[in-house]
């Protein structure tokens, strides 16, 4: 029961992308009229209008780049990558939010940390609304050499496993979730470019079909590694909006 809604505009001379993020979930309308009178079977067929309880959570991305808005509305191209041209970008990572959560700081862009060792973190999404049926996770590597998937080969594999091992762990202790309830997947191409796995409950995995087009999953990426030792280092076809 979420939607969202994005707003671009200016404001004193610059861009601002506004999300509208519905939150509502099935136990917070569990009061709510309309099922009431499902539930008591009064409902007239067809003519029944009511208002409901739906609460919201909104995010602003102000001044906004050009990214922040492609992110959204740019065309979308399918288009053929080389490792070559990968390795050609103008990548930033220098990321102060995530330098945050490395040391362990309070941050705007994510909740608290749920893990942390030497090699990686495992921490809230911005965008989850705290309820577990929608859990959003991130788990953020901190190794620099790693930036994306595309850095990716066998040496990595104990790497990925591990991490796998550790993620499932902290979903059945943390949240009870169990490895078929959650979807383990990485972006490509990333909103930014520092390697971090997305950690979704299964129940909102529909969701998150607006991304769909950049979900790789974790499983599988080992899956290809294992059978490729340099999988990701070759061309790869995707959909883009740059």
């Amino acid at each position: 029961m979420k939607g969202l809604i994005v707003v671009v505009g200016e404001m004193e001379g610059k861009q601002f992308v506004y999300l509208i993020d519905n939150t509502s979930s099935l136990e917070k309308l569990s009061n709510d009229i309309i099922l009431d009178q499902i539930d008591g079977k009064r409902m007239e067929p067809k003519s029944a209008k009511f208002a409901t309880n739906v609460t919201f959570r909104t995010t602003l991305a102000y001044p906004a780049t050009e990214k922040d808005v492609n992110k959204y509305f740019n065309e979308n191209k399918y288009i053929k990558e080389s490792h070559e041209n990968y390795c050609k970008q103008n990548i930033v990572t220098d990321i102060p939010w995530i330098d945050q959560i490395f040391m362990n700081e309070v941050n705007t862009k994510t909740g608290p940390n749920y893990y942390m060792d030497a090699n990686l973190v495992v921490t809230t999404d911005y965008k989850w609304n705290g309820n577990v049926d929608e859990l959003y996770l991130l788990c953020i590597f901190k190794d620099e050499k790693y930036k994306s998937l595309r850095n990716l080969d066998k040496c990595d594999l104990n790497l990925l496993k591990s991490t796998r091992t550790k993620i499932h762990s902290i979903l059945k202790e943390t949240f009870g979730l169990s490895k078929e309830d959650a979807v383990l997947f990485f972006h490509y191409r990333p909103s930014y470019y520092k390697l971090h796995i997305h950690i979704v409950n299964i129940s909102k995995s529909k969701l998150c079909l607006y991304n769909c087009r950049r979900n790789v999953y974790l499983d599988d990426v080992i899956r290809n590694i294992e059978n490729y030792d340099d999988y990701y280092k070759h061309d790869m076809h995707l959909i883009s909006n740059a």
